[in-house]
């Protein structure tokens, strides 16, 4: 191969190789997207699998539940979702079946993260009247005792969420089950006394 020829195609090589390797290496190389539980500039965020911001909508993420507002930012502190109230803690996780200080006052959070709004019976056994909101406003625990008088009771904590009456098995008079927050109050009425005869489980 004469020396021209030789020349000739190492140029055309060269050439070649500078037009497909400059593009490749002039190419941008696109950052991943975002995705998942984010923290950024003091708020956390979560990104869906294609890297969008949700917003207005509850996520679990590690058994931990957290709601993100109309900017995306998850919520912190005592909140409004909805109909209900929960709280919020530091790193923006949803308290549940916990007594939590606000602004010096003592709030109640049930086991699915709701403020209580019904009389509550509390870890220690003890039972509170509460606010709509949650707040613990009195002890009532001496009106839950078996033996009271359940009209008493429910003038102290309030009306219950649910109740249910039936003709007792143990005498002329009705058993009842009168459903609160995270208890239940089982009663027998006999000549329209209804007395407390045992405080169930939680619930």
């Amino acid at each position: 191969m004469d020396r021209k020829r030789v020349v000739s195609l190492t140029l055309l090589f060269l050439l070649l190789m500078q037009i497909f390797t400059v593009p490749l290496a002039a190419t941008p190389v696109s950052a991943a997207a975002k995705s998942g539980l984010q923290k950024a500039n003091g708020k956390i965020c979560y990104y869906d699998a294609k890297g969008r911001k949700v917003r207005n909508t509850w996520k679990t993420v590690q058994k931990n539940r957290y709601y993100f507002g109309k900017d995306g930012a998850a919520y912190k502190g005592y909140k409004k979702v909805g109909a209900d109230r929960y709280y919020f803690d530091s790193d923006c996780r949803m308290v549940k079946d916990k007594t939590v200080k606000i602004k010096g006052k003592k709030y109640y959070f049930l086991k699915n993260g709701k403020a209580a709004k019904t009389a509550v019976r509390l870890s220690n056994k003890k039972v509170w009247k509460v606010t709509a909101g949650g707040r613990l406003l009195k002890d009532i625990t001496a009106d839950a005792k078996i033996g009271k008088n359940f009209d008493t009771f429910i003038q102290k904590a309030g009306k219950p969420k649910k109740s249910q009456t039936t003709p007792s098995c143990n005498g002329p008079g009705r058993d009842g089950i009168y459903t609160y927050d995270n208890f239940q109050i089982y009663t027998y009425e006999e000549s329209g006394v209804r007395k407390i005869i045992d405080l169930g489980d939680w619930i």
